[in-house]
């Protein structure tokens, strides 16, 4: 039951808590532009696998000094963003290498209480705006409308 901000629930689909407000991810890019991930050893030689190069070229290629441990790099901001967001031939964001991604990026929810999110929802354009543009896949459209109802008749009451 969805009861007010904030609240977590239970996603079994994904076997942890994700916040009430979850949505599907509209893949705007706006936390890949606005966060820098802190990558642990054991992510920087996932990363590396997954790009078929040695740990040591891929941090000195895609990563940068943590000045308050030494233990773990941030990821390198290129352009406007993490390094490996990229744009499908709709612009929409991507990760380039999603199968090895963070850590910190696998655990991220897109969410109606993440600013991140709401501002991403503002780029589809000002106003009304149809939920096929937003969300092309229709179990997508259907997940974002139940949550939307949801956080309606919180409010209703």
């Amino acid at each position: 039951m969805i009861t007010g901000r904030g609240e977590r629930v239970f996603d079994g689909e994904v076997g942890r808590f994700v916040e009430a407000s979850a949505i599907p991810c509209h893949r705007c890019g706006v936390c890949c532009e606005r966060w820098q991930p802190l990558v642990s050893g054991e992510e920087a030689a996932r990363l590396a696998a997954f790009l078929g190069v040695e740990v040591e070229a891929f941090l000195a290629e895609y990563t940068a000094a943590y000045p308050f441990d030494d233990a773990v790099r941030l990821l390198r901001r290129e352009g406007r963003g993490c390094v490996f967001l990229g744009r499908d031939e709709g612009g929409r964001s991507l990760c380039t290498v999603h199968p090895a991604r963070p850590d910190t990026c696998r655990e991220w929810t897109a969410s109606l209480d993440r600013r991140e999110c709401v501002d991403g929802l503002a780029r589809f354009g000002a106003g009304a705006v149809p939920l096929a543009v937003v969300y092309p896949d229709e179990d997508e459209r259907a997940a974002f409308a139940a949550v939307v109802r949801g956080r309606e008749g919180r409010h209703a009451a």
